[in-house]
């Protein structure tokens, strides 16, 4: 899989900011991108790029940041 893009980077920062205590990051990014007025399709691509980044024990979340700091 390709890497995730400057604007998915982007998606992911803001649905670090604006996630809600306890709550999944893929929830926040949905939320980020409906806020935005983004298509499910890119929904997927960004998930799919953070699962498929993940190093083994890596949480959803850690992998997000992780790959934010490595711009």
């Amino acid at each position: 899989m390709a890497p995730l893009s400057p604007d998915d980077l982007s998606l992911l920062k803001d649905a670090l900011d604006i996630k809600l205590r306890k709550e999944d990051l893929e929830h926040a990014l949905g939320r980020a991108l409906r806020n935005r007025g983004l298509e499910y399709d890119r929904y997927i691509t960004i998930t799919s790029g953070v699962r498929a980044a993940r190093h083994k024990d890596e949480s959803t979340e850690a992998c997000a940041r992780r790959l934010i700091s490595e711009g």
